[in-house]
């Protein structure tokens, strides 16, 4: 065991306790990296109360102002699926080019409520802009179904083909529309 003279010894100072005396004079407690760290810390929190404070909108910006639209659309939307759910199913047909003639049929129900939903468009001037895009996708969808009616009859059974929209199908905007308003019955049909 060593002795008591063999171990390192600190320097006291006056007051006799080894770190007593004068501050590091390198010590600098307003350095730029704590005050970076400092200023981030106070964001970050004052981040999260405001982004839970309610103060910002947290309305989905495709909501319409106005509920009598979605509330008429919803019954016109509702009836047209009805009535192609009424038409014989794709698998029922003896032969693609009598599918192509159902869904031929089917088509004129969606170009009718289409143009019926354009008639009774009404709300704010977001709404009706927010509208007519949404009405514009269902067009696109209608000529892809016109489109497949064709290609059914010059190709025989072939793949149905949606167009895209910024990265996603049209009926991904139709129906995510539809469905922030309430007007589910206005998603997209599925017969085809």
């Amino acid at each position: 065991m060593p002795d008591r003279d063999d171990l390192p010894r600190t320097t006291e100072t006056s007051s006799g306790h080894p770190y007593d005396g004068e501050p590091d004079q390198d010590f600098n407690p307003w350095s730029i990296g704590r005050i970076l760290a400092g200023l981030f810390i106070v964001g970050s929190f004052a981040f999260w109360v405001y982004a839970f404070s309610g103060i910002p909108s947290r309305e989905n910006p495709d909501r319409l102002d106005e509920s009598a639209f979605a509330v008429e659309a919803d019954g016109l939307c509702a009836a047209a699926k009805a009535r192609i759910g009424e038409l014989p199913s794709a698998d029922s047909a003896p032969d693609v080019l009598a599918r192509a003639d159902v869904l031929d049929q089917a088509n004129d129900e969606v170009e009718t409520l289409i143009r019926q939903l354009r008639s009774i468009v009404s709300g704010s001037d977001s709404d009706v802009r927010n509208l007519g895009l949404w009405l514009d996708d269902w067009e696109v969808f209608a000529a892809d179904r016109r489109e497949h009616a064709e290609r059914l009859r010059t190709e025989g059974d072939v793949r149905f083909v949606v167009s895209g929209k910024e990265g996603q199908h049209v009926t991904e905007w139709i129906d995510g529309f539809a469905r922030v308003n309430d007007m589910d019955s206005c998603e997209v049909p599925l017969d085809v």
